[in-house]
């Protein structure tokens, strides 16, 4: 809700409250506390000791990239938007790491004196040198990379579908989890529900309150609703790349730049599961043809010692 940029912290706190939120101690939050927890980078997994940022050893409960939103909106430095698992406007977000820390890249619109800029840029306030790139140029640079791969891809013919049924498995996986998640959330939503009705029967509610936090979570109901069928839509491309035995060329570039959202994080995910590095100075730097034949040699040398019931093995360098 604070992250969508189109309520105070005091709504917020008030609907809250109204559906259950209480202190350890069973009280109502006030607005010191209520600020104080959503300020608190402890819930995205961070630690702050001594002016630096720490990643914590337990699991978070918020996503870092949910918890920045935050703080962008406690600031004023957001607009109302919607709130979306991915966004069309941003693919790159999630998938390209910052090549000096390893944190994957946010993204956004930064306003300049005289007009809006959309940028990629590294949220790690301990980076030493964090990254901060302009969209078009690193989806630029994005696009030349794929072009030097091409002679890789040209060479190992339907490496692309080969990957991406190696990663199904793993990604199929992740996406029945996050769909368990998101069941969870609307599970929530619907207890919150009954929640604020039980405290509009009691009085606690005006008419004008009540009738508004019903339609908020209304809302946020149809975003859990759309978030799912975005993860239904991807796990459909998935099947459909695995499902792909015929191709004789594989234009990585053209693809990537006209593909829909959820087939270009097909094509990002099937390449690099694990993500890619990137600095502004020399660009992506992850060595791409060596690990694409190595994934592909293994899964090559695999499949012969399956079919010859025995283990192959080979030595560092030495492929049979």
């Amino acid at each position: 809700m604070m992250a969508t940029g189109g309520q105070s912290s005091d709504s917020v706190r008030q609907f809250v409250t109204a559906a259950g939120l209480r202190t350890k101690k069973n009280l109502r939050l006030t607005r010191q506390t209520f600020s104080f927890m959503l300020k608190n980078p402890v819930y995205c997994g961070l630690i702050l000791h001594n002016g630096k940022t720490y990643k914590g050893s337990f699991p978070p409960i918020v996503s870092e990239e949910l918890w920045l939103s935050v703080q962008d909106t406690l600031r004023g430095k957001k607009k109302a938007v919607p709130m979306k698992s991915v966004d069309e406007r941003f693919p790159l977000r999630g998938f390209v790491k910052c090549g000096h820390c390893q944190a994957k890249l946010t993204s956004g619109n930064v306003k300049g004196r005289s007009k809006t800029y959309a940028k990629y840029w590294c949220w790690n306030k301990g980076c030493e040198h964090p990254v901060s790139v302009n969209r078009e140029k690193l989806e630029a640079d994005w696009l030349d990379f794929l072009t030097d791969l091409q002679p890789a891809f040209d060479a190992l013919v339907n490496v692309l579908p080969v990957l991406a049924n190696a990663n199904a498995h793993k990604r199929i996986e992740q996406a029945e989890q996050r769909q368990r998640h998101l069941a969870t959330q609307l599970s929530e939503k619907e207890a919150m529900r009954l929640s604020i009705f039980e405290s509009f029967t009691k009085g606690d509610l005006t008419q004008p309150e009540f009738r508004r936090m019903m339609d908020m979570i209304a809302a946020d109901i149809a975003q859990i609703e759309a978030a799912r069928r975005e993860f239904v839509a991807e796990a459909e491309a998935v099947l459909q790349l695995t499902a792909d035995s015929s191709r004789t060329t594989i234009p990585a570039k053209a693809l990537w730049a006209s593909a829909h959202l959820t087939d270009k994080l097909t094509v990002q995910n099937a390449l690099f599961p694990e993500g890619i590095c990137y600095r502004t100075d020399i660009g992506f730097f992850e060595p791409p043809t060596e690990h694409l034949q190595e994934l592909v040699f293994k899964m090559l040398l695999s499949s012969v010692g399956e079919m010859h019931g025995e283990e192959i093995k080979s030595g560092r360098g030495e492929w049979i």
